[in-house]
């Protein structure tokens, strides 16, 4: 069998696009996001969590915490069946600098974070 210069550019093109869709990387088991990122209190957060969905998939929670107010909520899940993205609302967080965080938990016992976030929540300024 003759190989020709087309036949190996060929190849060579085929096994570069093999390799980038074998480079390209799944989504997180569990991320996070925070809106608004910057509020003036009083003011509401919104924690939008998106989870990969998985049958071993039990409860996630999401954590905020400052230097002097932290709390959290914790939700259950139905593995695979579940909704791939859930909200999360605080209320009335008192004024300060915030880091939130989501944390995954599975039937294996298995626990994943997400990347941190932070925010802030600024006092707002009396008569404005």
């Amino acid at each position: 069998m003759r190989y020709t210069k087309s036949r190996d550019l060929v190849r060579l093109m085929l096994l570069l696009l093999a390799a980038s869709v074998m480079a390209v990387q799944s989504p997180p088991p569990i991320s996070l996001t925070v809106s608004p990122r910057y509020s003036f209190a009083p003011t509401t957060i919104r924690a939008t969590i998106r989870i990969s969905q998985h049958p071993d998939n039990r409860a996630f929670c999401v954590w905020i915490a400052s230097a002097t107010h932290d709390t959290n909520s914790c939700r259950d899940l139905e593995g695979e069946n579940d909704r791939i993205t859930r909200d999360i609302v605080f209320r009335h967080p008192p004024p300060g600098d915030y880091i939130a965080q989501a944390r995954l938990l599975r039937s294996t016992g298995w626990t994943q974070l997400s990347q941190r976030v932070e925010f802030q929540v600024i006092e707002s300024i009396p008569g404005r």
